[in-house]
Formats: C-alpha cells, sequence, structure tokens
C-alpha cells in the first residue's frame, strides 16, 4: 500500500515536471517565433535605405549612423526582440529627421537676371535697395543648409526691390517742347492763359531737378495739350461793321429827341445793349476766336431784331398834349376812355418786358379811344349875316378878296404863276387850273377855289404857310377854326373816317354858309394830327 502510494506519487511529480518542461518549450518557441518576426520587420526597414541625394549632409549622417546600427543588431543572432525594436525606433527618427536639400533652381534665375541691371539708369536710393536684396539672395543661393523658406523670401525681396527701381526722369522730349516759346499776339486769352501755365509748370520741374518721371510725363501731357488748344484770334472788322451800321439804326437820338433807352423796353435794350458792349470789348481787344465773332454777329443782329420798339406808342401818348388843351370840346365819358388808355399805354412803356402785341394793343386801344371822342353838342348858326366875300386868300405870294377871285379867278391864277415860280401846275378838266407845292395842292377853276394839305401827318413844316384863308392855316387847330374872331361857329358838322398810314382817321367837317353872299366854306379838319388837310370855297348863289 505504503509502495503504491509512493509509486503513484512519483508518477505525478514526473507528469508536474512533463507539463513544466511541455510549457518551457513553447513559451521559448513563442519568443523565438517573436524574434523572427521583428528581424524580417528590421529587414525590410533596412532594404529601403535612402539614397543621400537631396538630403543634408548632417541629417543624412545621423541617419545613416542609425541605419549602420540597425544593420549591425539585424546581423547580431543573438540580438534580443527589445535591441531589434530600439533599433527600428532609432532607424524611423533618423529617417523623420531627414532635412532635405532646398529648391534653388527660381532663386538662380532670379539672380541671373538681376545682374544685367544697370545701376546708372536709376535713383542712388532705389538701387542701394535692390542691391541689397541681390546681394541678399545670393548669401541664402550659396549656402547647402538653407531652407525652402529662406530661398522663397528671397526670390520674393529681390523681385520686389527689381521692381521698385526708380528710373532717372528723362527731361530730352519736354526739354524740346519747351525751346520754342509760343507768342501770344494771335491767340485767344483764354486758351493761351492755359498754355502759359502749362509752359510755366513744365519749365519749374525741369528746372527742379528732382521731378519723378511720372511728374514730367504729365507736365509734358498737359503742355502738349495746351499747344492743340490754342484758338486762334478771328478777324474782328466785319464785326466793327455791325457795330456801326447798329449804332447808327438804333442809338441815336430820334426826330423827336427821344434817347435809344427811352424807346425800346427795358428787358429788349438791356440784352441788346450787353451783347453790343461785349462786342465792343471783341474789336479793341481783338480777344475772340473765329467763332466767337461769328456767334457774337449773329447775336448781336438776333438782339437787335428781339428789340420792342415803343416810338409808335410814345408818338400816341404825346398826343394827349393835343387833346388835353381841346377836352371842352368833348364828352367828358368819352375823354375819360382816352386818358384810360393813354395811361394804360405808359403803363405797358414802364413794364420791362412789354411784347409787340402789348404794345399794339396799347396803340390800338388809344386810336379807337381817338376814333370814339364824341364832341359836345353844336348848334348850328342860322344867322346868315356871315360876310364871307371879304376874306382874304393867301397863296404862297400872292393874294386876293374872295369877291374878287369870284368875280374872275383868272386873274388871280395869273398872279400865282408869276409870282410862285417854284409853284408847278397843270390844267384839269375844261376850265380848272391845280397847283401844286411839296404837299399843299390848290385846284382853282370858275366859282371854286380847294385849298388841301396831302400826305398825312406829321406835317412838312415847309408846306405850313403856303396857303391861307382868312388867317386860317393848315396848322390851325380846331379851335381857332371855331373862335368867334374868325368865323363863329360853323352852321354844319359832320364827321368821316378816313384810312391815313394804315390808321384809322376821324375827320371833322365844318360848314360856314352864308345867303346873302352865296358863298360857302368847306373846312376839314384831322383829330388825330389836330391840322386842317382842307378849304373848300364854293359859289352857291
Amino acid at each position: 500500500m505504503t509502495m503504491l502510494m509512493k509509486g503513484d506519487m512519483m508518477k505525478q511529480r514526473l507528469l508536474v515536471l512533463l507539463m513544466f518542461l511541455l510549457c518551457f518549450a513553447m513559451l521559448f518557441g513563442a519568443v523565438s517565433c517573436s524574434n523572427d518576426s521583428q528581424k524580417d520587420q528590421l529587414g525590410e526597414v533596412l532594404t529601403e535605405k535612402l539614397d543621400p541625394a537631396g538630403y543634408t549632409s548632417a541629417s543624412y549622417s545621423a541617419y545613416l549612423d542609425a541605419y549602420e546600427k540597425a544593420q549591425a543588431v539585424y546581423d547580431n543572432d543573438k540580438a534580443s526582440a527589445l535591441e531589434i525594436d530600439r533599433a527600428i525606433e532609432e532607424l524611423q527618427k533618423a529617417k523623420d529627421a531627414l532635412v532635405r536639400t532646398a529648391d534653388f533652381s527660381q532663386l538662380a534665375l532670379a539672380i541671373e537676371d538681376s545682374n544685367n541691371v544697370d545701376p546708372t539708369l536709376y535713383t542712388e536710393q532705389s538701387y542701394q535697395l535692390f542691391l541689397a536684396a541681390l546681394n541678399g539672395a545670393k548669401e541664402v543661393y550659396q549656402k547647402d543648409t538653407s531652407k525652402q523658406s529662406e530661398i522663397n523670401s528671397a526670390i520674393t525681396s529681390l523681385k520686389n526691390a527689381k521692381a521698385g527701381l526708380v528710373k532717372i526722369p528723362s527731361t530730352s522730349s519736354l526739354q524740346q517742347l519747351l525751346q520754342s516759346h509760343i507768342e501770344s499776339a494771335t491767340y485767344t486769352s483764354t486758351s493761351y492763359a492755359i498754355y502759359e501755365e502749362a509752359y510755366t509748370n513744365a519749365l519749374n520741374l525741369v528746372s527742379s531737378g528732382s521731378a519723378t518721371q511720372s511728374e514730367l510725363l504729365l507736365a509734358e501731357n498737359l503742355l502738349k495739350q495746351a499747344i492743340a488748344a490754342l484758338v486762334q484770334r478771328g478777324d474782328t472788322t466785319p464785326l466793327q461793321g455791325i457795330l456801326l451800321q447798329l449804332e447808327n439804326g438804333y442809338l441815336q437820338e430820334d426826330g423827336k429827341g427821344r434817347l435809344p433807352e427811352d424807346r425800346y423796353t427795358a428787358e429788349s435794350y438791356a440784352a441788346f445793349i450787353a451783347f453790343f458792349d461785349e462786342a465792343k470789348k471783341y474789336v479793341s481787344t481783338g480777344d475772340a476766336s473765329v467763332g466767337e465773332v461769328e456767334k457774337m454777329i449773329s447775336d448781336l443782329n438776333d438782339s437787335a431784331a428781339a428789340l420792342v420798339d415803343l416810338t409808335e406808342l410814345l408818338d400816341r401818348i404825346d398826343l394827349l398834349t393835343d387833346y388835353s388843351s381841346q377836352s371842352h370840346f368833348y364828352t367828358e365819358e368819352s375823354y375819360d376812355v382816352l386818358l384810360s388808355a393813354v395811361s394804360a399805354g405808359i403803363s405797358v412803356v414802364k413794364t420791362p418786358n412789354s411784347t409787340k402785341d402789348r404794345i399794339e394793343k396799347a396803340i390800338k386801344d388809344i386810336d379807337n379811344a381817338i376814333a370814339a371822342l364824341v364832341r359836345r353838342g353844336i348848334v348850328a348858326d342860322h344867322d346868315k349875316n356871315k360876310l364871307l366875300l371879304d376874306k382874304v386868300i393867301v397863296v404862297g405870294n400872292s393874294a386876293t378878296l374872295l369877291s374878287t377871285y369870284f368875280a374872275d379867278y383868272t386873274v388871280f391864277f395869273a398872279e400865282v404863276e408869276s409870282e410862285n415860280v417854284n409853284f408847278a401846275y397843270s390844267f384839269v378838266g375844261e376850265d380848272g387850273v391845280e397847283f401844286s407845292f411839296e404837299q399843299v395842292k390848290i385846284l382853282m377853276r370858275d366859282g371854286y377855289l380847294k385849298l388841301s394839305y396831302e400826305g398825312g401827318y406829321p406835317l412838312d413844316e415847309d408846306s405850313l404857310s403856303i396857303v391861307e384863308f382868312a388867317g386860317i392855316g393848315f396848322d390851325m387847330t380846331e379851335f381857332d377854326v371855331s373862335s368867334e374872331a374868325k368865323l363863329g361857329a360853323p352852321t354844319e358838322y359832320s364827321t368821316r373816317t378816313e384810312v391815313i398810314l394804315g390808321n384809322e382817321n376821324t375827320i371833322a367837317i365844318l360848314s360856314y354858309e352864308n345867303e346873302d353872299d352865296g358863298v360857302k366854306v368847306i373846312f376839314e379838319y384831322n383829330t388825330i394830327g389836330n391840322y386842317i388837310s382842307s378849304i373848300e370855297l364854293v359859289r352857291i348863289g
């Protein structure tokens, strides 16, 4: 039993020992397998040996040292797994620490391109900045250890410095322009002032010696533009002729002593005078271009044509003086209409911008008011004891009693013919003879005599005293005609309308008749011009 137990125990111990040996063998086999795997990995790394080209010598030397150490571990059959792991790790670190050699090709091109820069073409300051950048680039290029970032920075600095080179300004073309200074005589002052300013500015820049090329180019361009823009002065001779013509036609006193500024509306006259004075400056200075002279001639003519003439209206207004002395002949109502029309006409005259239409209306209103004047009632004088045959008739230098004329008119005809050599005469009908002198005509025939003034208003002063009947001439007013000192009140009164010089005129007809004498005298009186237009003597017996 004891022996049996001892035998079992021995078996158990042997079994444990066998199991231990089996485990140890297994563990040793596993370690051996692990070492083989790591070694294979190290072998693969060693087969990827890097070429020294493209890396800096310092970084490649460290890599080569780590490589050689890893190779020694690989060759050592007894190298432990730990040694192998460390060899792989150190070799990877050395590989990662390799520094590639930088690309110098672009820097080399930049340096080569900059070597041919001529320092004499650029300002000292800009060239020194460029030279510093060039030398810096060369230093980077000469170092094998230069990093790519340093190379790139050197390239950029060198290119910027080259682009920043400032050329020494050239003044040759500008100086050539400045050699010929243009004189002002033949050019307008405005265009020449621009040229003179550009010329002076360019001259000062060249003289300063510190102007940049861009400043000189700008000055040259401005001077060229100013020369091209010079405007030739025009010939003002035609303008001078226009001025003289306009001055004689518009700027003289009229027959009634009215000044030009009073004969035209203020606005139209001011516009005309503005152009007139400007044109006079052109003529006196000669400072006007061809186009300006042509435009001024056109403006002058247009402004003259645009003058609004007040003369005719002023003439109408002046008539009030004559009518005011005769106002008692007209009804108050009709005379007040005339006063209102004249007052409105004066307002039109004083309005600076009155139009031609307003002026024409004012003239028409005054004419209508005159035509509408209503005479106060005249009672015909039926007293027939008016002695007319003893009245004297005067024709030029010849005179006779009306009774003598009617007795034999040929005697008076012969007298007028012989004493008034300036009179022209012609025969009218079978027994009539007509004398004429200026605007006066005298028609003689048996039992009839007519003295007439023709030609309308205004009266010809030389003709006024040519004829006269009983002290009454053509220039006599109606008041004189109707005065008791002459013929007294008329036996008949009527009116008619007649167009004289394009205007309607009221003609008053006053008749004086004496049955005892057998004579009738008829006066035609122009109420616009206030003058007698005819004296007609007729035998009625």
